[in-house]
């Protein structure tokens, strides 16, 4: 195979790799991998001519990565056929984490007991390892890939190293003293973003940053220059290199530096600091390679330590603002609708609502009725009114056959002046006891005339106020016998009626003896009518319907012309404002308190 390296079979610990720098570099990219998944051993597998080999092993006496050939769990983890995770049955889990561009080469990571995998942002950093032997392919036509391998093992040695340091601040001075060493650099400088601007944390070779500098302003301008574009800027420039300079230029003006470069530092795919390299030479394509390797691979570990090193409510603050990120962002977005409409739902059935309004009937009543009865036993001789008629005050209603009465009044005329007659006589005579009985039997002749008259005055029956004949309807009772007292007809008056409203029991909590509301009547439903409770009547009636308390209203516009006892509707009391959640379970509250309850 061509990936680089050579490899020969040998016992069973694993193949040796004969090019030494070329075996450097694997081993670096191994231990690297291995650390940043967080697994417990890592096996780097080539394919030849007759299948999978082991290249290389780490550790050496891992148990179940040893041996010559493969096993079946091995070659069922490649036959996933992309990097992911797979456990088989009672093994441990394996990661794959396969070549970009070299499907003859993959790497496994094995995991211990609970082990799930590397995380997100772990993953991704495997993958930047991956894309390590993949840079061969920049070499010229002919040229080995050992030096370029060297460099690159530098840099996973350089990701161990700052991953062993315990603290951020400590991470910082390593990976600038590491860096300056390496790349021959008269100083490094590292400088972390707050706010949107480059603050510089770490220089090399200084143990604290001088502030009141003018080469630490300088260095600043520098990077809020690149974190600003978020490219990457060298001097000197490339012909293609069209990326603003200026402030790099005033820095290489300061500080006499042949060779600049400022590189961002990537977490997540936002900018988290600038990495500026100063020296004496320029750089190479290849230096510059492996510097972007170095940021890309020290950027998500170095902003993993400075979030673990900051104070409890900092650390709270950023992991809101991240899941916020998370949660307006663009992915899963049919979920997010979903949430969303819930969150909105329940806003809006527990902090919105409207007037409840308790709905009852009620039927018009009044408290003008009049009883107009018979006002002596007889016969009734003429109608002069229907129900339903309007009579005024006065008007004639009903008459009883009067000649009966008119015998007894010439009867009671005659008794009486045959008594007066015998009483003069007596007085005449001088006979003083015949002319007191003549007298008295006068006096009880007259009483009863005067009685007959009194019942002929009284056979025009009248109506005693104004107002609307309900009841009585006497054309079919002509000519029949009445008593005394007998009820004739009943007249109500209009201008005196009331609403009659009958409200569940249920609802009688709600209510005040001020409420308002509407009435609709069956007659005309289209009408909404405003009306006001006067007073509520303390017991409960029994009706068809259940218990119900009687509530006395008035309409606010006033009695109307077409309005009758008797008529009747719905009305609708406001008792204030619910919300939408109360309107729609306070019923099933209710019973279920009624049933549960003990």
């Amino acid at each position: 195979m061509d990936c680089g390296i050579k490899t020969e079979r040998v016992s069973e610990t694993g193949i040796s790799v004969a090019d030494e720098g070329a075996s450097t570099g694997w081993e670096a990219l191994l231990v690297g991998g291995l650390v940043v998944a967080g697994g417990e051993a890592v096996l780097l597998l080539l394919e030849g001519g007759d299948g999978w080999r082991k290249a290389m092993l780490h550790p050496a006496a891992d148990p179940l990565f040893r041996g010559a050939t493969l096993d079946g769990l091995t070659m069922a983890a490649l036959a996933v056929g992309r990097d992911g995770m797979f456990a088989g049955q009672g093994t441990a889990p394996l990661w794959v984490q396969r070549f970009p561009g070299m499907a003859e080469a993959a790497m496994v990571v094995r995991g211990g007991t609970g082990w799930n995998g590397p995380g997100p942002e772990a993953a991704r950093t495997l993958g930047l390892l991956a894309e390590i032997p993949g840079l061969r392919r920049l070499a010229e036509p002919g040229r080995r890939l050992g030096g370029r391998i060297e460099n690159m093992a530098l840099v996973l040695d350089l990701v161990v190293l700052v991953n062993s340091v315990d603290g951020f601040r400590e991470a910082l001075l390593k990976v600038v003293n590491e860096v300056a060493a390496r790349c021959g650099c008269q100083r490094v400088a590292l400088g972390w973003l707050y706010g949107g601007f480059c603050r510089v944390r770490a220089v090399s070779h200084a143990d604290q940053v001088d502030r009141k500098s003018g080469l630490i302003a300088l260095l600043e301008a520098a990077m809020d220059e690149c974190a600003d574009q978020d490219v990457e800027i060298v001097l000197p420039a490339g012909e293609d290199d069209d990326a603003a300079r200026r402030d790099h230029d005033a820095l290489q003006a300061e500080t006499k530096s042949q060779g600049i470069a400022s590189l961002p530092l990537r977490a997540d795919g936002k900018g988290v600091g600038v990495l500026t390299l100063e020296r004496e030479g320029i750089w190479t394509r290849e230096e510059l390679a492996a510097l972007r390797l170095t940021a890309d691979l020290l950027g998500p570990v170095l902003a993993g330590m400075e979030r673990r090193s900051r104070w409890l409510g900092a650390r709270a603050w950023h992991g809101l603002r991240e899941n916020a990120a998370k949660l307006l962002g663009h992915q899963h977005t049919g979920w997010k609708l979903l949430g969303l409409g819930v969150v909105v739902a329940v806003v809006v059935l527990f902090s919105c609502g409207m007037t409840y309004r308790v709905e009852a009937t009620f039927i018009v009543e009044t408290d003008g009725v009049a009883m107009v009865t018979a006002p002596f036993d007889g016969f009734l001789d003429e109608v002069a009114v229907r129900v339903g008629d309007d009579v005024a005050k006065g008007a004639a209603l009903f008459s009883l056959d009067t000649k009966e009465l008119s015998l007894q009044e010439a009867q009671m005329a005659a008794e009486w002046r045959h008594q007066t007659a015998t009483a003069l006589k007596a007085e005449g005579d001088g006979k003083l006891p015949d002319l007191r009985i003549a007298e008295a039997s006068a006096a009880q002749s007259l009483a009863k005339l005067e009685l007959v008259r009194f019942r002929l005055s009284q056979a025009l029956v009248k109506a005693p106020c104004h107002g609307v004949v309900i009841e009585g309807d006497l054309r079919e009772k002509l000519g029949a016998p009445v008593r005394q007292g007998e009820v004739m007809v009943k007249l109500v008056q209009l201008d005196e009626l009331f609403l009659e409203i009958q409200i569940d029991e249920r609802d009688i909590d709600e209510l005040t003896a001020d409420a308002s509301g509407e009435i609709a009547f069956t007659a005309d439903p289209s009408q909404r009518l405003a009306c006001r409770i006067e007073r509520i009547e303390p017991a409960t009636q029994t009706r068809q319907a259940g218990n119900v308390f009687v509530a006395r209203a008035l309409a606010v516009d006033g009695v109307q012309a077409w309005w009758r006892p008797g008529m009747g509707g719905v009305a609708k009391i406001n008792v204030g404002r619910r919300s939408f959640w109360w309107l729609l379970t306070h019923r099933t509250t209710d019973f279920l308190r009624m049933k549960l309850w003990w």
